[in-house]
């Protein structure tokens, strides 16, 4: 919430800024293991659908984890206005596909060879996860088709899987 204002914030937002600094400064020795669970990462994808009566547009999230612990999450205002829950879902599937391919990338640059299998992301409405599998996809918007040809081929080729939840 309070990356919505760096463009223009004011004095509640800089008071909330310093609070944040000053737990940052007294967890500095504080630190993530990743010991007791395999290399294998899990994505988590949600989206809200005009859950603000003033505002059309959905937020969309992600959380991925590895051996237990987050190692990459965001939380954003989708750019195009979805016309029912299972595009504001597909919307946020599609932007954690693009994070699960970068952090595959990143994670070989690193020559970590112990991951394991492919990325799965656990997404939670039933509609959404049978469009992403589906290779056949009726949809009329160009957006739509678009994300759905890449999010299928990425399926196929094995580098991510949609799970529903």
């Amino acid at each position: 919430m309070l990356s919505r204002f760096t463009s223009n914030p004011g004095k509640p937002h800089w008071d909330v800024i310093h609070r944040l600094i000053r737990c940052l400064k007294r967890t500095l020795n504080l630190s993530l293991l990743y010991t007791r669970y395999p290399a294998i990462i899990k994505g988590f994808s949600d989206a809200n659908w005009c859950s603000e009566p003033n505002e059309c547009r959905s937020t969309g999230d992600f959380v991925f984890t590895m051996g237990g612990a987050a190692i990459s999450w965001k939380s954003k205002k989708q750019t195009l206005i979805a016309q029912s829950l299972m595009e504001s879902e597909f919307f946020a599937l599609t932007v954690a596909e693009d994070e699960a391919v970068w952090l595959s990338f990143f994670l070989r640059d690193l020559l970590l060879k112990e991951l394991q299998g492919t990325n799965a992301i656990y997404c939670d409405n039933q509609a959404t996860s049978v469009v992403a599998i589906n290779s056949l996809f009726n949809g009329k918007k160009r957006t739509i088709i678009l994300k759905h040809d890449y999010l299928n081929e990425l399926i196929g080729h094995g580098v991510i899987s949609v799970i529903d939840v």
